[in-house]
């Protein structure tokens, strides 16, 4: 039996894309070539034109790609989220609060605020992984976060041991 060329090339190209090492080589030169700001562009623009075409020729399909698309970054940010605070210790510093929804990232110094503008309000957790994890961060809950932010330090480590009521 007569493969076609098509087939055997096909088959050649399944074969070196199942190969991880193949693969690492083929992203890296991608990141290369998109590091070229008019290639980037140009990409983009094909991109975008081809959204544009979707949505007017196919909304049902475009509708779906977007909630598909809005569905994985949801995923990834949450995910970036949870191995940034493991990577911190995953555990308030304070009161030793491990239950993830709980817990967020504190600037050690304070600061946060200023640092929040200086990386124009991208993810947090993505800009730590980008910057190899910093030193200056720490993982602190919601709530001795917003005590430390608000008076300057969390209740649990007041020496009095009469709490102010609220009345």
């Amino acid at each position: 039996m007569m493969t076609s060329k098509l087939e055997r090339d096909n088959a050649s190209r399944r074969k070196r894309m199942s190969d991880p090492s193949y693969r690492i080589k083929v992203n890296s030169t991608e990141r290369k070539r998109l590091e070229d700001p008019i290639k980037r562009a140009r990409k983009q623009e094909t991109n975008n034109n081809y959204y544009q075409n979707l949505k007017i020729n196919n909304p049902d399909q475009y509708e779906k790609r977007l909630a598909k698309t809005r569905l994985n970054g949801l995923k990834q940010r949450r995910q970036e989220r949870i191995n940034t605070i493991k990577h911190y210790g995953g555990r308030c510093f304070c009161c030793n609060e491990s239950e993830i929804m709980f817990l967020g990232m504190d600037h050690i110094n304070g600061g946060g605020n200023k640092h929040r503008k200086e990386i124009k309000g991208k993810n947090i957790y993505r800009w730590l992984r980008m910057n190899d994890y910093p030193d200056g961060f720490r993982v602190a809950c919601h709530n001795c976060n917003m005590a430390i932010g608000f008076y300057g330090k969390c209740p649990h480590k007041r020496e009095d041991t009469k709490k102010p009521q609220v009345s």
